[in-house]
């Protein structure tokens, strides 16, 4: 039976380290441990999802409703700002209501339709401006994330209205101590199960450390002086 609340997983986790005759670890540092490696697996599964979209139903509870971001920066191309979200953590797909400017295959002003955007990664920049394939124009907008916002790069006059972003947000925070449902996990059982089984591996590589080992005498040495 796969774990539901924090609890079971803090259990199941105690379970795995008594197996390996490990000491336990307490419920403090499990929840730090818990939330390192419950962003390490999202992320994981997010790089499957850009390969096999199967993956969406186990990412699906941390996936909002698309938003329309409105333009923070100027009225004009690269120059637009939109701010992501709070609680943004990756992108997985960015478009677009862009406002047409001397742009004879389509009539000047505001568009209707979303642009879907390409993302620009910092490494390819002068890449993709030198290759006139991938050159970006009306038809080929890129994006880039700077920080906490979104910038556009169109090759034309014609500038972003508003950014429609789909995006995966970052999970609640686990917290075993407390009370039930307020601190779960709220990633699909069979995940929380993973997570129990990447906790109790990181605790007993950490215990097995003996750098570790010694960092944590001379802590407890410094605290009781």
């Amino acid at each position: 039976m796969f774990p539901v609340t924090s609890l079971d997983m803090y259990n199941l986790t105690l379970e795995l380290l008594n197996k390996a005759n490990t000491s336990s670890v307490e419920p403090s540092e499990w929840n730090k441990m818990a939330n390192s490696k419950q962003t390490e697996i999202v992320l994981s599964l997010y790089r499957q999802y850009q390969l096999d979209q199967s993956v969406i139903d186990k990412l699906k509870v941390i996936i909002p409703e698309p938003v329309v971001i409105a333009n923070t920066g100027a009225a004009v191309a690269e120059q637009e700002i939109f701010v992501l979200p709070t609680n943004y953590l990756r992108a997985l797909n960015v478009g677009g209501k862009m406002n047409y400017v001397g742009e004879k295959c389509f009539a000047d002003g505001p568009g209707i339709k979303v642009h879907p955007w390409n993302l620009l990664r910092d490494d390819e920049e002068n890449i993709v401006d030198d290759n006139p394939y991938r050159k970006p124009n009306i038809d080929k907008i890129y994006y880039r994330q700077s920080g906490s916002e979104i910038r556009v790069k169109t090759g034309t006059s014609s500038y972003a209205l508003t950014a429609r972003l789909r995006y995966l947000r970052q999970p609640k925070t686990i917290d075993v101590t407390l009370s039930p449902g307020a601190g779960d996990c709220e990633l699909p059982e069979d995940v929380k199960n993973d997570l129990c089984y990447l906790i109790a591996k990181a605790y007993i590589d950490q215990q097995e450390s003996g750098r570790y080992n010694q960092i944590a005498q001379e802590t407890k040495e410094i605290i009781n002086n």
